[in-house]
């Protein structure tokens, strides 16, 4: 996936997550992440990408969106 498509997909997590009150909590050091969680305001993880291995996480934020949108959808304006 190229950057301006994992932006594109990032930003529409991100917007999701403050339109509803929920955390987007890193797990790891910049640029060598091994863990992004969505956390309810109570603190259950309710959505999360995490390494398997060494390497640094390569976060899929169109998975990660297209489970968002089941539990919350569009928000109406």
């Amino acid at each position: 996936m190229s950057a301006a498509a994992k932006k594109r997909w990032y930003n529409k997590v991100r917007r999701r997550c403050l339109f509803y009150g929920l955390g987007l909590r890193y797990l790891g050091m910049p640029k060598n992440y091994r863990a992004v969680e969505i956390v309810h305001p109570s603190g259950y993880v309710l959505y999360a990408d995490r390494a398997t291995d060494e390497r640094p996480l390569d976060i899929n934020w169109r998975r990660i969106y297209e489970e968002m949108i089941k539990d919350y959808p569009q928000a109406i304006k």
